[in-house]
């Protein structure tokens, strides 16, 4: 005979557990109530929004007074010119960096703050779309170390306060880079247009901004999941303005004998036979350890590795692998025939800095001295070279192969430039590049227009511009680096008579930096015209 339980026990069961069924929920929200942060961690948003703003201010007012104090490199000086003369691009870049400079001088002017202030306010933007970025990809303690690991890196530290095409094309690239991966995790076009407004706006900087598109369609590929938006029809939201940012590239371009075309062989010394040179590869990747500082560029290295080690299981680190690769496979492939600078990977190394950033979290978690002793070297070179390119601090080589120096000494070289300009009373001054031309046109008083030596084909925005009138001159100055090479031919043509008055030195706090050759190029008084005739 079964026993059976009593009445009371089962009804007194059966109300317990519809108790507990009513109570789980509540119970379960208190569990996660009471595992929050508290108000004082740094997981806290509050306190994560105060550390997060004190640093974005500390780090925006260094690098404004930075900005300040630093005369301009020659290709900032350059651009300064393409904003005094905006048209719908240039020989060598799109028309970004000179509009962006011609509104940074409607606020600051012509000085090195009024041209420099946007790209601070870029470097900043940057940092947030970087650390939203890890946030949304990685996590916060991933964050944290990302951000902290840019603001220490020398290429991103310096390229912060030169206004040059890199603070707009990073900068662009990253919030691209953002948008697109809410764009295929989220419904409605508004994160697609503004995938595409990322890569034109990036594009009309620097044409390197393209190779993005790539990236993302290498990454859906190689991800099963995600294969079927290569057929979106939100697609087209990305390609629209792509096709308005090339729409004024193309027009200047068509009517210029494409001469950026030109360029851009030129540059990857494509315009001539192929070799296979290990030295200059050896070279790129030289320049890339200088760039980043070389622990930096050896952890990189170990993260992307670490990162392919993971493709395509984990979508997020494959995603930051792929904006990577192409970029950086695409320079290292063309520096088999010619070594690419330094900054030119620039927009692969926000998608290196996460990595990286992940892969020291991890690694100093493991808790081994000998890997936190890896993550600790890695940081404290990287700061310890970037404060020491913020100083003047002798660093053991000559003051002409001394990287500081290229914002050093160029006000100095114009006031010797205008004395001698005075004395032999010169009505112009002729450069044999440039970016030395345009330093002079910047330092000299009154900023006057400083000319490059005439040339048979393009060599830069200087073709493209009037030049001085030989008819209407009779004194020129001349002023070159290359003190053993000839005068160029089309400049004897112009001058009768070419006089050499010796070297001029530009320095910085007595140190010789580099010497310049001046010549005075004359002109017959009977061959210049009255200012009443025209010239033929």
């Amino acid at each position: 005979m079964e026993a059976h339980r009593p009445s009371w026990i089962s009804q007194t069961l059966a109300a317990g557990a519809r108790l507990a069924g009513k109570v789980r929920k509540p119970i379960a929200s208190m569990g996660k109530l009471c595992h929050r942060p508290a108000l004082g961690s740094w997981e806290a948003p509050p306190l994560r929004g105060l550390i997060l703003g004190i640093f974005f201010l500390g780090v925006g007012s260094v690098r404004l007074w930075m900005a300040s104090r630093l005369e301009l490199v020659p290709d900032e000086a350059y651009y300064w010119l393409w904003s005094h003369r905006l048209d719908w691009s240039y020989y060598s870049k799109g028309p970004g960096v000179a509009w962006t400079i011609f509104l940074g001088r409607l606020l600051g002017g012509d000085t090195e703050l009024g041209i420099r202030w946007p790209a601070v306010l870029l470097s900043l933007g940057t940092g947030w779309q970087l650390y939203r970025m890890a946030q949304e990809l990685l996590g916060q303690s991933e964050a944290l170390w990302s951000l902290t690991l840019a603001a220490g890196i020398p290429l991103f530290a310096v390229g912060s306060v030169l206004m040059t095409i890199d603070p707009l094309s990073v900068f662009f690239w990253a919030w691209g880079a953002r948008s697109f991966w809410k764009a295929i995790h989220g419904p409605g076009w508004g994160f697609w247009l503004a995938s595409g407004l990322a890569v034109g706006l990036g594009f009309l900087a620097k044409y390197v901004n393209l190779l993005e598109l790539l990236c993302w369609v290498f990454y859906l590929v190689i991800t099963p999941s995600k294969r079927s938006l290569l057929r979106d029809g939100r697609w087209i939201w990305i390609g629209l303005p792509v096709i308005l940012a090339l729409a004024p590239v193309c027009y200047w371009n068509g009517t210029h004998q494409w001469a950026g075309i030109g360029h851009l062989l030129s540059r990857g010394s494509l315009d001539r036979p192929w070799q296979w040179s290990g030295k200059e590869w050896m070279s790129f990747l030289m320049e890339q350890a200088l760039a980043l500082s070389p622990v930096v560029w050896l952890g990189m290295l170990c993260a992307v590795a670490d990162g392919l080690r993971k493709l395509p299981v984990c979508p997020k680190t494959s995603y930051l692998v792929w904006l990577f690769l192409p970029v950086f496979l695409f320079y290292a492939f063309l520096s088999f025939n010619q070594a690419a600078k330094g900054n030119w990977t620039a927009t692969a190394d926000i998608a290196g800095i996460l990595l990286l950033g992940s892969f020291c979290h991890r690694l100093w978690r493991m808790g081994r001295w000998g890997l936190r002793a890896f993550v600790g070297i890695l940081f404290l070179t990287a700061f310890l070279e970037t404060g020491l390119l913020h100083t003047t601090l002798p660093l053991g080589v000559a003051p002409a192969h001394d990287p500081r120096m290229r914002v050093r000494g160029w006000r100095d070289l114009a006031q010797k430039v205008d004395q001698v300009q005075q004395a032999t009373r010169s009505q112009v001054c002729i450069a044999s590049n440039a970016g030395l031309a345009s330093e002079l046109a910047f330092y000299l008083p009154g900023h006057p227009p400083v000319y490059v030596a005439p040339s048979s084909r393009p060599r830069d925005q200087f073709f493209f511009w009037p030049s001085y009138d030989p008819a209407r001159i009779r004194r020129a100055l001349y002023i070159t680096e290359d003190c053993e090479a000839v005068l160029p031919r089309l400049l004897c043509k112009d001058f009768f008579r070419a006089n050499a008055l010796g070297q001029v030195w530009r320095r910085f706090r007595g140190a010789k930096l580099t010497a310049y050759c001046l010549w005075l190029l004359e002109i017959p008084p009977s061959k210049v015209l009255p200012l009443s005739q025209k010239s033929p």
